[in-house]
């Protein structure tokens, strides 16, 4: 899908490419920081470094719960209850402890369901709940959760969110949430957890990759139907019931804002870092406005709603999947990436202007003995007749670092469009 849209703009695609000589490069992971270094002003890449903050399941959960320590009732009451192991298990012990302790003082017993996670797991691999906290193992790496056990149903099915957001700016931080996205349906009627269904994780996991081997799973290509449906037709449900959508979709911008403001202290300082060894922060334009960001990336955000709708974050992916299984697929991905891109506004007169400046400012240079501070500047101007040579006669390039289009290998980030 992303070499269909790059392919509709009229842009020449190049699959692992040996040089940077492109306007725009795609990767399926996070690059490394030589990428972001290397990068010219008319460049663009589609991650920011720093975003693993809140795409690895462990650092959502550390930032999380140490900013809601920090703050005043429930500003950060976004999230369900979290612990990674083993760094918290003493914590987890005594939240234990404490839950054990109140309900020996009701006459009615109540049992708290935990889900745990591999936090380098994926498409639901190694995912479990249980209501016997001490069997969860405490020397694997697992993010442990308070399993979220109201949701609201459609159909009587579970679900989540799959949202779309573009982060076109880090400093300032400028996030763009995508107005449709994916509603995900589990593939057995929900009941609360209890000893009999626990185990039943086509009922309590929302992950495709679970769901998509029941056999009750249901591919259309409508709206309203199947195991995979729309956000759109799901607030015009909504609606009808007699639900305030638009506050429902100012609630989820906040989750989506407010998860994102945790990472973007991570994301100004690693590009500001890669500017500094380019040579320099760039200066602005000259209507006074801040330049163009080298960087946009496009996050899964993964939402819980609650049966009083109130939106959770579940997690956050950083390279979403955009294989197609439907034609509902389709127009969704398909919408996201090329608004995404349109949006970054990439033409070819970028580089043609940045290749001139170069070879003013080298003239500059030469001629005058001194050395100009600017953006790139180091390896400017013999990586500027490299791109020249290359591409004279190309109008736009897009590299991708993988021909598969799958899922982000980072470490505790893969997607396949998988949550609980």
């Amino acid at each position: 899908m992303v070499k269909q849209v790059c392919k509709e703009f009229g842009w020449k695609v190049v699959v692992n490419p040996s040089a940077m000589a492109c306007n725009v490069l795609w990767f399926d992971c996070c690059p490394s920081g030589d990428v972001f270094s290397q990068l010219l002003p008319y460049q663009r890449t589609n991650h920011f470094p720093g975003t693993g903050q809140i795409t690895r399941k462990d650092n959502l959960a550390r930032n999380l719960n140490r900013v809601r320590r920090k703050c005043d009732g429930g500003v950060l009451d976004i999230f369900p209850k979290s612990w990674v192991f083993p760094a918290d298990l003493q914590l987890f012990r005594n939240y234990v402890a404490d839950l054990k302790k109140k309900n020996a003082k009701r006459r009615k017993k109540k049992k708290r369901t935990f889900i745990y996670k591999p936090i380098n797991g994926a498409r639901g691999i190694g995912i479990g709940l249980t209501q016997k906290p001490h069997t969860i193992a405490t020397s694997d790496s697992l993010l442990v959760q308070e399993y979220l056990s109201n949701p609201y149903l459609v159909d009587g099915f579970k679900f989540d969110l799959r949202l779309y957001a573009l982060i076109t700016s880090c400093d300032p931080l400028t996030v763009h949430l995508f107005d449709d996205g994916l509603v995900r349906l589990s593939t057995k009627e929900y009941k609360a957890p209890s000893a009999k269904n626990i185990k039943e994780n086509c009922m309590h996991l929302t992950n495709y990759s679970v769901n998509k081997n029941s056999n009750n799973f249901e591919q259309t290509d409508e709206d309203n139907t199947g195991s995979k449906r729309t956000y759109q037709w799901l607030l015009g449900l909504l609606r009808e019931q007699g639900h305030d959508v638009d506050r429902l979709h100012r609630r989820i911008g906040e989750v989506v804002v407010k998860t994102m403001i945790l990472c973007e202290p991570h994301m100004r300082q690693g590009y500001e870092a890669c500017l500094i060894n380019q040579g320099g922060l760039p200066s602005q334009q000259k209507d006074g406005s801040s330049p163009q960001s080298m960087c946009f990336e496009i996050l899964g955000f993964d939402v819980y709603l609650s049966a009083s709708l109130k939106p959770y974050i579940l997690e956050v992916n950083r390279a979403p999947s955009f294989t197609c299984d439907s034609q509902l697929d389709t127009r969704i991905k398909h919408d996201v990436l090329r608004s995404s891109l349109m949006m970054m506004n990439i033409t070819s007169d970028e580089r043609t202007l940045w290749e001139k400046r170069a070879r003013t400012m080298a003239q500059s240079r030469l001629f005058s003995g001194k050395l100009t501070s600017t953006t790139a500047t180091r390896g400017a101007s013999s990586r500027n007749r490299q791109h020249t040579q290359q591409t004279k006669r190309q109008s736009s390039s897009m590299a991708t670092e993988d021909d598969d289009e799958g899922d982000d290998d980072d470490v505790g980030d893969d997607d396949d469009e998988d949550d609980d």
